[in-house]
């Protein structure tokens, strides 16, 4: 199987499950981070540990260009200021991938003389986890 081209990755927000996904523009470089707590179930009779999984967990990191658009970075802006949830696609290969609904944890704008501004976005995910 061939390697995917970093560049094709795409993180997509929406206000809704079924509602239109936007790309967040600007964005260099994102990561999926997926977890699960494992638990030990053991008993006196095991001769090894024996584990169940229990509770999952992922989070969305993205650093990129700050960009003052209204429906990616701007909607991530409006969310985490209003406490809302949102709903992203994470796509290594820009048309599948995964979708959560998030919560945007993170959103943090620096800059500095001779520099662009950038921009780093946090979210966790909530819930079960859906292929698209």
């Amino acid at each position: 199987m061939a390697a995917t081209k970093g560049r094709a990755l795409r993180v997509k927000v929406a206000t809704t499950a079924g509602g239109v996904y936007s790309v967040v523009v600007g964005i260099r470089s994102a990561t999926l981070s997926m977890s699960g707590q494992n638990v030990d179930v053991s008993t006196l009779t095991d001769a090894d540990i024996v584990r169940l999984q229990g509770i999952k967990d992922a989070t969305i990191s993205m650093e990129g260009n700050y960009e003052a658009d209204a429906t990616g970075q701007g909607v991530i802006r409006t969310a985490l200021s209003a406490d809302s949830d949102l709903f992203a696609q994470f796509l290594p290969d820009g048309t599948t991938g995964f979708r959560w609904q998030v919560k945007p944890s993170k959103y943090e704008i620096g800059g500095a003389v001779g520099d662009k501004v950038s921009v780093s976005i946090e979210f966790e995910c909530s819930g079960a986890v859906t292929a698209v």
